[in-house]
């Protein structure tokens, strides 16, 4: 990401990025699952998939397999989608698909781009877009759009603040089957502008296995307060 001379007090590197991002997706799925009646759990958890989104554009640059990146995701998400559905009852795919998508929205531009065909790639990206939304992927065309975004002004934070900005208005027009509360999202923008492009110390493996266990567990809590 592009730096400038602000003094920032601290950084965060993608680890540090990565945590930020499981605990305010804790904090949204702890109201969602047993307390969905107060909404302002539901708001501080907009902020975890823009982290994670953008962490998805880091990996694509940094990942040594991509394609293999993108199956993980994909072979995640189809393994774990049953107990999804059964804790969440919200008739929607879980984040790896969305993520995989997004993933794959990415990796398409990118090879259109390559071959001067950068339309194609758009066309590619607005199609995964679509299906996001028809098949109803958790976050729909808003996520793939917030993942691409991510991509394209990786290296550039005000752009990217102002593409999020954008998409998040959208998010206003009554047209719009994205909850309204998904605006108070353009908050994650705060953790990313101190992100420091530094790997940091943690297991690749731990966002993956954390969403995974904490929602049958928060699910399993649930029942037993009832």
């Amino acid at each position: 990401m592009k730096r400038d001379s602000l003094s920032l007090p601290f950084r965060l590197n993608a680890s540090q990025i990565k945590l930020l991002g499981c605990l305010f997706m804790f904090i949204d799925h702890i109201g969602a699952l047993l307390f969905p009646e107060q909404l302002w759990l539901r708001c501080l958890g907009r902020v975890s998939f823009p982290l994670f989104a953008f962490m998805l554009a880091n990996g694509y640059r940094h990942t040594h397999d991509r394609g293999r990146y993108l199956l993980r995701l994909t072979a995640f998400g189809l393994l774990f989608q049953p107990l999804y559905a059964f804790c969440m009852q919200n008739g929607a795919w879980n984040i790896f698909l969305t993520l995989a998508a997004g993933m794959l929205a990415i990796m398409l531009h990118q090879a259109c781009r390559q071959s001067g065909r950068q339309w194609l790639g758009l066309a590619a990206v607005a199609i995964l877009a679509l299906a996001a939304e028809v098949l109803h992927l958790e976050y729909g065309w808003y996520g793939i759009a917030l993942i691409f975004t991510a991509h394209l002004y990786f290296e550039d934070f005000q752009q990217l603040a102002i593409a999020w900005l954008l998409l998040n208005l959208v998010i206003l027009i009554p047209l719009s089957n994205i909850s309204m509360v998904q605006v108070y999202s353009i908050f994650a923008l705060l953790p990313l502008r101190v992100y420091n492009g530094e790997r940091g110390r943690g297991g690749r493996w731990f966002f993956y296995f954390f969403y995974c266990l904490h929602i049958p567990a928060l699910y399993i809590l649930g029942r037993m307060l009832v």
